[in-house]
């Protein structure tokens, strides 16, 4: 009988065939070599979980739903079968570097008081180009707590964590009550049994920004409020409307509202502007088309549209006359 991994990296897979075999060969590719990998189809129709069962390596497993739950179930049916004493989380658009478990398992090792580590991580454009418009930091980690992911100040990415399964166990893993969105429920949750993280300040990770992604959503502004509501909850009655049996509170929906559907113009214009400064004339293009589909012909966000227009014709020149608008130097790690 093989011995129980160190760690077991849990990747919850729907609809990513462009990218997903990329994400699992940067885990199969770690210096760090005492992991499983399970990766779990959760009812892709693109043919994701042909490109999971194509590799041909024993550290790899691969698990398969028939409907489709959404990430929280597809974690929870990987964690249900992880044996390593540490969890890591990865996703499947996104890329690992090589020394990420290697780091974190140390750092962890060397520094018991602390239940989770996570890294900062570079920003990909849709076609693997890195820019990272976060400061330098000189320290070689920072010590994040309840208050820093309650108000948005933490360094880490939700897809860089990895902890102590037995903390994740403890509190109940995934919670369900969303189908997306639910690593901060997570975090917090852990972060109140007393145990802090630490993020270490070396990009070790690769977050694949994308137009479609949840993070340009109409709703996420109203929906990221709910983790923080029920966290509020449970720190003045020690327990919250979902531990009760409850459903969650429900925000305003602000999508919809100017305030709201500005942000999303204006995230959009900034994404595509940053993918082209990183020299993916395609992938900001892509946001581009998507900051003009949400602004529609509104004169309120005219001003918007044309200063990041006229900023990104600007920048063409530079990325056209050699005949090259991806620039290889600028590929992850």
């Amino acid at each position: 009988m093989k011995p129980d991994p160190v760690v077991s990296v849990v990747m919850p897979v729907f609809n990513a065939k462009r990218y997903v075999g990329e994400a699992v060969q940067s885990i199969l590719n770690q210096t760090y070599k005492d992991f499983e990998m399970i990766a779990v189809d959760d009812a892709s129709t693109d043919g994701s979980g042909e490109v999971l069962r194509s590799f041909e390596d024993p550290r790899l497993v691969v698990l398969t739903h028939d409907t489709n739950g959404g990430y929280p179930v597809a974690m929870n049916t990987g964690l249900s079968q992880a044996r390593g004493r540490y969890m890591a989380r990865m996703d499947a658009d996104d890329v690992s570097d090589a020394r990420r478990l290697e780091r974190q398992v140390a750092f962890l090792e060397r520094h018991p008081e602390y239940g989770m580590v996570a890294s900062r991580a570079l920003r990909l454009t849709p076609n693997g180009y890195t820019y990272n418009p976060e400061p330098y930091l000189n320290e070689a980690y920072v010590s994040e707590n309840w208050e820093d992911v309650m108000n948005g100040a933490r360094l880490f990415t939700d897809g860089t964590v990895l902890v102590e399964r037995s903390l994740v166990e403890a509190v109940g893993g995934y919670r369900t009550y969303r189908r997306s969105g639910q690593d901060v429920d997570l975090w917090l949750r852990i972060l109140e049994l007393g145990r802090p993280m630490a993020t270490l300040t070396e990009p070790l990770y690769g977050r694949r920004v994308l137009p479609s992604a949840l993070t340009f959503g109409s709703q996420t502004i109203a929906k990221n409020k709910i983790p923080r509501l029920l966290a509020l909850e449970r720190r003045r009655n020690g327990t919250d409307a979902v531990m009760q049996g409850d459903a969650p509170p429900a925000p305003e929906d602000e999508g919809a509202g100017k305030e709201a559907r500005e942000w999303r113009v204006q995230a959009l214009w900034t994404t595509a502007i940053r993918c082209l400064e990183a020299g993916d004339l395609p992938g900001g293009w892509s946001f581009a088309k998507a900051a003009f589909a949400v602004a529609e012909p509104n004169p309120v966000y005219l001003k918007t549209t044309l200063r990041h227009l006229a900023r990104g014709i600007r920048l063409l020149p530079t990325l056209i006359p050699a005949g090259k608008v991806l620039r290889a130097s600028h590929r992850f790690p």
